[in-house]
């Protein structure tokens, strides 16, 4: 009798000392990261981040606010807008904004007319990129203020990891 109770101890010590090294284990897998994390990035998630950020701007009429605090002279539109493009992306990407202004002659021909001064970026003038995407987007300006209405907007939207 004795020896079948030392048997059924041996049994529960085993599980009791299974269950702590799986616990521990866990704990240590969940409270520690890899120390070279291997992250596979895609350019297709990078163009479609940026052509989600340029429909959502569009929808929210920014641009549209930003071209009539332009018509009224107001300086550090540039500026506002890049905060806003900044706070949108996640940490860690660089972007690069252009925005021009379309005409449409009578003969036909399209002119493009830069209406920024380069300042709609948070890159270094010497940084490199590592993968980068480039989206060009097309904005017929449709909402209030009526200053704007019916202007034709060409925007570029470089983002990218920088290296």
């Amino acid at each position: 009798m004795n020896r079948g109770r030392k048997g059924q101890f041996r049994i529960i010590e085993l599980i009791i000392a299974v269950t702590m090294v799986v616990a521990v284990m866990l704990l240590v897998m969940f409270f520690t990261r890899p120390m070279r994390s291997v992250y596979l990035r895609e350019v297709a998630d990078l163009r479609s981040l940026a052509y989600n950020l340029l429909n959502n701007f569009a929808d929210a009429g920014v641009f549209e606010r930003v071209l009539n605090s332009t018509q009224n002279g107001e300086k550090g539109w540039e500026g506002r807008l890049r905060m806003l493009v900044s706070s949108s992306l996640p940490p860690g990407l660089v972007f690069r904004m252009e925005i021009y202004d379309v005409k449409i002659n009578k003969d036909g021909t399209i002119e493009l007319k830069r209406i920024d001064e380069g300042a709609i970026t948070n890159m270094e003038r010497d940084a490199e990129l590592v993968e980068a995407e480039s989206v060009q987007y097309t904005l017929v300006c449709t909402r209030d203020p009526d200053s704007v209405r019916g202007r034709i907007l060409y925007i570029v939207l470089v983002i990218g990891y920088a290296g």
